[in-house]
């Protein structure tokens, strides 16, 4: 943050611009929403641009997982165009529009994004980041129908939060790993009537 934005009023925006990441990452994404509008409305009359784009980048992820997905596509596209320069916000734009893709059904454009994502954070020394690259590529693949891979995906990023302590991160893989039984579970009798015919 540059001396003159502070100077502009920082003590606006900065409360909610770290809520909004705080909020999204115990999984309460309207509070996750609320303030990041309230950081936005704070940071755009300045006209940083830098802090604006992190802004909008979390308020698109905010946005998909409150299933505002035509939100969510505008502000991932606001934030691509302010230019992301922090590879951080460049990951989390790549999480939400290959999320957004696989919704839209454009599967295989999907998983390059989401492996994009990957590749981006693997460049990184952060460990978090690249766990959380996982834990996103599993949601992608689960949307492509590719639910055998993305419990891979899951485990992978289990091991690296656990590894780093990161316990509401490793309770929310958990989670999902269980819904992931139980959607195979229900799907198994099926197939075996299917097969007796």
């Amino acid at each position: 943050m540059s001396a003159d934005l502070a100077d502009r009023g920082a003590p606006i925006w900065r409360a909610p611009f770290h809520a909004t990441i705080l909020e999204s990452y115990v999984g309460d994404y309207e509070a996750a929403l609320a303030a990041g509008r309230t950081a936005y409305e704070g940071i755009e009359p300045l006209g940083e641009t830098a802090i604006l784009s992190s802004v909008c980048a979390n308020l698109a992820y905010a946005s998909y997982e409150t299933g505002r997905f035509n939100e969510a596509e505008a502000w991932a596209t606001r934030a691509a165009e302010l230019g992301p320069d922090d590879i951080g916000e460049q990951i989390s734009l790549r999480h939400t529009r290959a999320k957004l893709l696989a919704r839209q059904g454009n599967h295989m454009a999907a998983e390059a994004l989401a492996n994009e994502a990957i590749l981006l954070a693997d460049s990184t020394e952060a460990p978090v980041m690249q766990a959380d690259a996982r834990y996103e590529l599993a949601e992608v693949l689960s949307l492509t129908g590719h639910a055998d891979e993305a419990r891979v995906a899951l485990e992978d990023a289990l091991t690296r939060y656990e590894r780093k302590g990161v316990a509401v991160m490793a309770k929310r893989v958990r989670e999902r790993l269980a819904a992931l039984d139980g959607e195979h579970a229900t799907r198994q009798p099926a197939a075996v009537g299917r097969s007796k015919r």
